[in-house]
């Protein structure tokens, strides 16, 4: 981690009123753990396809960590969650999709020699798809569109931001009109939480998938919710901001008995990649 000054901001981005940023480095060295390439060394239920399970059914699997140059990781250190979404019907014609309306989250326990092992209760009986995720630290996946309705015919970019921390969106920044950020949050405490949000326009957050803050048709320039988290579990976190003044911020705060009120940092962040093979 690194610590830099600035000083002398340049295409007319102005600082607000923190005078610091945190870099994250990513490790690029090829003998890294791999997403695409750590797999199932054994599972109850079959990946890349659809399954039936009746309420009560307590699936496990076991990954293996794998590193981009093919070898098996020795050691821990790695992160992994996976989930099984229920699949409803669309419409009349009995078409479906895989939608993640009641999802079901499995906790993968770390073995520290590679190895992951992860069990998941299935608490309703349905039709189910099953995916696997690694976790990347640092940060949330920021998606931007030009247009009102976040569709990906009016991509602009993305990137993987820190924080959630800006005080004005100028410059290279304002090159959009909507934004979604998805990744998963952990906090350090297993406490109830205040989770906040200023902002100068529109903002909603769903986190475990419950929609926690709405204010698309809302006036409202801060919104706060009060939530349980559990310290071993990580939450997946989807915001969606509608930016309609060339101003506008959006900044996202947590505050809890032992956590004092701040912007949420990037340790607590992290970016979801699929290891489905």
């Amino acid at each position: 981690m690194f610590k830099i000054i600035l000083t002398e901001p340049s295409e007319n981005v102005t600082l607000g009123p923190q005078k610091r940023a945190l870099i994250t480095i990513i490790d690029d060295d090829a003998d890294r753990t791999c997403s695409s390439h750590s797999s199932l060394s054994s599972s109850t239920f079959p990946l890349n396809e659809t399954m039936s399970s009746i309420a009560g059914k307590v699936f496990h699997t076991n990954i293996q960590a794998i590193s981009c140059l093919g070898h098996e990781r020795v050691s821990g250190g790695d992160r992994f969650v996976f989930h099984l979404e229920s699949i409803i019907s669309l419409n009349s014609f009995g078409e479906s999709s895989f939608i993640a309306v009641v999802p079901f989250h499995g906790l993968c326990e770390d073995n520290e020699d590679g190895s992951h092992g992860c069990d998941i209760n299935v608490t309703r009986a349905g039709s189910y798809a099953f995916n696997m995720y690694h976790l990347i630290p640092g940060g949330l996946e920021g998606t931007y569109f030009t247009d009102s309705v976040l569709s990906m015919e009016h991509l602009s970019k993305r990137r993987i931001d820190a924080l959630l921390n800006f005080t004005s969106f100028r410059g290279r920044n304002a090159d959009f009109r909507t934004a979604q950020w998805v990744g998963y949050l952990k906090c350090q405490f297993t406490e109830f939480y205040t989770i906040s949000i200023q902002f100068g326009d529109k903002t909603r957050i769903w986190l475990n998938h419950n929609l926690i803050i709405d204010t698309w048709d809302r006036d409202d320039t801060v919104k706060g919710s009060f939530i349980f988290l559990d310290s071993e579990l990580y939450y997946p976190i989807t915001i969606d901001y509608l930016k309609a003044t060339k101003d506008a911020t959006v900044q996202i705060f947590w505050d809890s008995k032992h956590t004092p009120f701040s912007v949420i940092p990037s340790s607590a962040f992290f970016v979801k990649v699929s290891a489905n093979p």
